[in-house]
Parts: C-alpha cells; sequence; structure tokens
C-alpha cells in the first residue's frame, strides 16, 4: 500500500524475479480495459502466464506469485467481479482453465499480492502463511488484525476474501 510514484510495483517485480519462482504482474486495470474481458477471463489468462513463465523460463512451478497492481484504481464492479473469481479459486482450492490441454491450478501454491493505494488502513492485503499449512484455506476473522470496516466500506474488499489475506507493506515517498 502507498501513494503512486513511491515504488511499490518496482520493489514487488524485482523481489518476484529474484525469488526464481514463476511470477506475473498485472495491473487490473489495463487487463479490464482490453477488449471489456470479463473476470473469469482475465483470472484465466492471469493464471496461463503465471504457467507459461514457468515453462519459458525453467522455474519450478511448485509455488507462484501473481502481483495484482492498480486495484484502488478499478470502479466497484470490477473490484467486486475480480475478488468473487479470486474467492471462487481460493475456496475451491483448485482452478482448470483450458488451453491446448486442461491445466489444473493449485491455490495452495501460489501467493496473491494486491497492490494500491489503501490509505489509513492498519493492515492489507497477502495471502497469510497459515494459509498453506490448513487445509481448510481459511484463517479465523478473529486471528489477524485487519481493519474490515474499512477495506469493505471505503475500498471495496468482499468480507469473505479478507481472512485470506494478512499483511500490509506500506511504502512512503522517499525525499
Amino acid at each position: 500500500s502507498g501513494p503512486t510514484g513511491v515504488g511499490k510495483t518496482v520493489a514487488l517485480t524485482t523481489i518476484a524475479n529474484y525469488s526464481g519462482r514463476p511470477s506475473v504482474y498485472c495491473s487490473l486495470p489495463r487487463e479490464y480495459a482490453c477488449d471489456d474481458h470479463d473476470a473469469s477471463y482475465i483470472f484465466s489468462s492471469i493464471l496461463l502466464r503465471l504457467r507459461e513463465d514457468a515453462i519459458s523460463n525453467n522455474k519450478s512451478d511448485s509455488h507462484s506469485i501473481v502481483i495484482l497492481d492498480d486495484f484502488d484504481k478499478l470502479d466497484e464492479f470490477q473490484k467486486y467481479d475480480f475478488q468473487e473469481e479470486l474467492l471462487n479459486f481460493l475456496k475451491c482450492g483448485l482452478r482448470s482453465v483450458r488451453a491446448n490441454q486442461r491445466i489444473v491450478f493449485d491455490a495452495n501454491k501460489i501467493t496473491f499480492i494486491i497492490c494500491g493505494n489503501f490509505d489509513n488502513v492498519n493492515k492489507i492485503v497477502n495471502v497469510p502463511q497459515e494459509f498453506f499449512k490448513n487445509d481448510n484455506f481459511k484463517i479465523d476473522k478473529n486471528d489477524i488484525s485487519l481493519d474490515y470496516d474499512e477495506l469493505a466500506n471505503k475500498h471495496f474488499f468482499l468480507e469473505e476474501i479478507l481472512p485470506y489475506f494478512q499483511t500490509e507493506i506500506f511504502f512512503n515517498k522517499l525525499d
């Protein structure tokens, strides 16, 4: 979280690239601007690009990183629409995408990072460590100190998706 121009995107893409893991960066507003794609198409496209990065760069696909940037710049409908797709994936744990063949993606093997300017929020979003340890893929709402009301009301996050996320990294401008 942080204002435009503080280096969120550069820092996160650098970390993702340095990790040696398959990774995908996507600007969500740009994804929605392309031919009026819906959330299902965009989400499947992101997963296929993740697979392509693993194959083309000979990276282990044991764990991957998806950076979803500029979430704050989506309109209200797009925010809810995309979160529904992400939430369905996290709840089910698997998603099948048809390309030349059917490819199954495992939610346990992907960390989603949602970026944007979420001012005045104590905690923001990233898949928690516990996500990978629990069979039910969910953390109790009381176990984390996220400001649910602030995120749901001001930034249009679905309350059902918030327990899957817990970490905030806030970026400030350097003087």
